[in-house]
């Protein structure tokens, strides 16, 4: 059985006990745990937070590229350095779906962890403002006091700032075995897909 979690949410988030979770987050991981215990192979993928819709839909992070505008969650006390988010396009995700699909169930993972791109919100500023050459103001809230409550938006931008949203480390490499190039955040931004 092969179940999808594209909110990209990691592994070390999925106890709920550190954040409300999103309904059908929770349901995918209580099905999962189901199969598993009735003795069938499950395999979840756990992809980088969607591209496409980050960078449109300002509800996830409060990304507003039409209004040179991001609002980061970030620490503010000294020595922890900013957290970076995963992002993979959705082609990437359908073409890691497609590369894992070739596998034998056997031989996968229980948890697969993919991540097209990863940047600090801020490098994502940074990128912005290079491409449109026009300032990007960057909102910053300090992670140390952010109320995020139970609106899952604000629970993205928490996570996102306590380093939660980086899957680079536990990134499947093997999946694409050079079969193609993943979309880079620059890209997308540029439109050079």
């Amino acid at each position: 059985m092969l179940t999808s979690d594209l909110c990209g949410w990691p592994r070390s988030d999925l106890d709920h006990s550190r954040y409300v979770p999103e309904p059908e987050l929770a349901a995918k991981e209580a099905h999962a745990q189901r199969a598993r215990s009735w003795g069938l192979k499950t395999v979840q993928l756990f992809c980088g937070i969607l591209m496409e819709p980050a960078m449109t839909d300002e509800s996830h992070f409060g990304i507003q590229l039409s209004s040179r505008r991001i609002e980061a969650v970030m620490p503010q006390c000294g020595g922890r350095s900013e957290a970076r988010i995963s992002f993979t396009s959705t082609k990437d995700v359908g073409m890691a779906i497609a590369s894992i699909g070739r596998y034998e169930p056997k031989q996968l993972a229980d948890r697969i962890a993919i991540s097209g791109d990863a940047c600090t919100l801020r490098e994502l500023a940074e990128m912005w403002g290079a491409i449109t050459r026009q300032s990007v103001q960057l909102v910053v809230r300090p992670l140390e006091t952010y109320d995020a409550g139970n609106e899952i938006a604000r629970q993205r931008r928490l996570a996102a700032g306590k380093g939660h949203l980086d899957l680079v480390r536990q990134h499947a490499s093997w999946v694409n075995n050079g079969e193609w190039k993943w979309t880079r955040i620059s890209q997308y931004l540029a439109g050079d897909l």
